[in-house]
């Protein structure tokens, strides 16, 4: 029971249509809490800690949730999209801390969902490694494209997308 409550973000990945989505909107709910409560610096951090936290946990799960759902990689599966969106907003927090909400989170978001369904090289290779680590891993690489699109975006677009300190 703790298990599949734990692998399935609280049954978030248990509801029908795009759990992945529905779960990394999760994380994109956290961010938007800690940002408001203690800053985009601790909050990029406590992202990291939790994506840190959550990977090896992720690991060890994967493995059990693919013998209980039957399948490799199972969609009601879901920390595996938890860790790989904070990869992708926490370096965005970072470099960006006065940024406006929506740009700073719904860039890593939309970039992260992209690059985990397109699944480009390494991201495909990375799922391919045993047990639950593929489960985990590609997602992690999918963060990391996500996190550099972002910012590079934000760099190109910064006059339209970052506050002037004022």
């Amino acid at each position: 029971m703790i298990r599949k409550l734990a692998s399935t973000c609280f049954y978030v990945g248990c509801v029908p249509g795009a759990p992945g989505t529905y779960a990394s909107l999760v994380a994109v709910g956290l961010c938007l809490l800690l940002m408001h409560f203690l800053g985009s610096a601790v909050a990029a951090l406590i992202a990291l800690a939790l994506a840190a936290v959550l990977f090896f946990l992720g690991a060890w799960l994967g493995r059990w949730a693919e013998g209980y759902f039957g399948t490799g990689d199972p969609s009601a599966f879901v920390l595996d999209e938890i860790v790989g969106y904070f990869v992708a907003v926490a370096p965005v927090l970072l470099v960006f801390p006065n940024a406006e909400v929506l740009p700073v989170l719904g860039l890593p978001f939309l970039f992260f969902r992209v690059f985990d369904v397109l699944k480009p090289f390494p991201v495909n290779v990375a799922e391919t490694a045993p047990d639950g680590w593929g489960i985990m891993l590609d997602d992690v690489v999918a963060g990391c494209y996500a996190a550099v699109s972002s910012i590079t975006g934000m760099v190109l677009f910064a006059d339209v997308l970052v506050r002037s300190g004022g």
